[in-house]
């Protein structure tokens, strides 16, 4: 049985916040797709947040994930920003020198 990432989109204020818990893995890609078409579209925000809080695993794809989400982002002039990064995102994205890419908070 997989395990897979939860996401929740979530507004607060101006900003639009994807949750992400559990396995974030290419499993998660049609959910957070899906969340991340929202938050791009949602007028109201100007920024787009990645919380890892709850992040339990994080490989490649997840990366890859994030990255799309910072071009996303940037085509309709959003911010893109990691918050608080579980210690295992936070070993990955220390791995991949995200800090240049994206910045976590």
């Amino acid at each position: 049985m997989a395990h897979c990432a939860q996401i929740v989109l979530v507004r607060s204020g101006q900003r639009s916040v994807l949750r992400i818990a559990g396995r974030f893995d290419f499993d998660a890609h049609p959910e957070f797709i899906k969340c991340l078409q929202a938050a791009v579209a949602d007028r109201e925000s100007s920024e787009l947040v990645v919380d890892l809080a709850q992040v339990d695993y994080l490989n490649s794809s997840g990366l890859a994930m994030l990255l799309l989400m910072r071009q996303k982002a940037l085509a309709v002039r959003k911010t893109a920003v990691l918050e608080n990064p579980s210690a295992a995102a936070r070993l990955w994205l220390d791995k991949a020198r995200f800090g240049q890419a994206l910045q976590p908070g």
